[in-house]
């Protein structure tokens, strides 16, 4: 699949997931596109053997290594080295769908303006059987002129959804390093600015649910969304409100979760955090008594009775 003159680049950050990255690279090789394709791993500083998940593969996978930076780090690294004129992005512990990359390149080689390319997302489990989640409400796939809709919230779910124009990433200078969890987010609102995104219903990526999702860590991932409000403010009352709302829809329960979840193992400081952050997203919720007899509690530093041990 490779060539010296690459049509797509696929970049893969590598952390903490060489269990799956074998899987991972074999799902780019065994695309239906069959026109040159390179894949480049950056090794961002994993504690686990990414070299050795590499190496069967020989030079169908350049392996590049970097000090730990994160995973914006590891995507600009990638980004910086590929030589395709369209790229995209996959996580390590992901799989393309086998036509992905064929019906997004057909749709950008139709129409040279659009700067993305995005499809549906499925779930997976560690094994590769597929899982069933919940509908997401609300969800939209905007498509076309989208740079509201983006500044509003991400309707990707994850990169591996995408294909992008990489003059495109070249304009926007890449991800924002500083910003982790919704630094795709960020990096789409100033895409949008470039020119139109292109959604079709096909399913472009198994989505691999496991405890180590990196999207697990609820508490940086809100502080990522809040970074991303911040960079890009709108004066638009109607896109804030719409922020606030989508913001609520993603993050609320999933910070009272957590944050009854800590308390019961004795971690009064992360249960404290989270209701703080609830409470940010939603100043009604301190009125509910699963928010505010907790916290009082955490505040006099009462920690939850233990039950005794049979």
């Amino acid at each position: 699949m490779t060539g010296s003159d690459p049509i797509v680049s696929v970049v893969i950050p590598a952390y903490g997931h060489a269990q799956f990255l074998p899987r991972t690279i074999q799902s780019v090789l065994d695309q239906t596109f069959d026109e040159s394709t390179e894949i480049i791993v950056v090794d961002d500083g994993s504690p686990d053997d990414t070299a050795g998940a590499v190496e069967p593969f020989g030079d169908r996978v350049r392996l590049v290594r970097q000090k730990n930076g994160g995973q914006g780090s590891a995507r600009n690294k990638g980004i910086s080295l590929a030589q395709g004129e369209f790229v995209a992005m996959l996580d390590d512990d992901d799989l393309f769908t086998p036509d992905k990359l064929q019906w997004q390149v057909e749709a950008m080689r139709h129409d040279p303006g659009l700067v993305l390319v995005y499809g549906e997302d499925d779930r997976i489990d560690a094994d590769d059987k597929p899982v069933s989640v919940a509908p997401r409400e609300n969800y939209r796939r905007p498509t076309g002129d989208c740079h509201r809709d983006f500044l509003v919230g991400c309707w990707i779910a994850t990169p591996g959804q995408t294909l992008i124009r990489r003059s495109a990433l070249a304009a926007v200078g890449g991800y924002d390093e500083t910003i982790w969890g919704s630094d795709d987010w960020e990096l789409y609102i100033r895409l949008s600015e470039q020119g139109p995104f292109h959604y079709d219903p096909r399913v472009a990526l198994h989505y691999r649910v496991h405890p180590g999702n990196h999207s697990g860590n609820i508490l940086r991932h809100f502080v990522g969304h809040q970074q991303v409000i911040d960079k890009h403010p709108s004066d638009d009352p109607a896109v804030r409100t719409e922020r606030r709302e989508s913001g609520r829809a993603y993050f609320l329960h999933n910070l009272m979760q957590l944050s009854h979840a800590a308390r019961l193992r004795g971690d009064l400081a992360t249960s404290l955090e989270a209701q703080r952050y609830a409470a940010h997203l939603d100043t009604r919720v301190r009125w509910r008594q699963e928010w505010w007899k907790p916290h009082l509690l955490n505040r006099l530093g009462i920690r939850p009775k233990q039950k005794p041990t049979v």
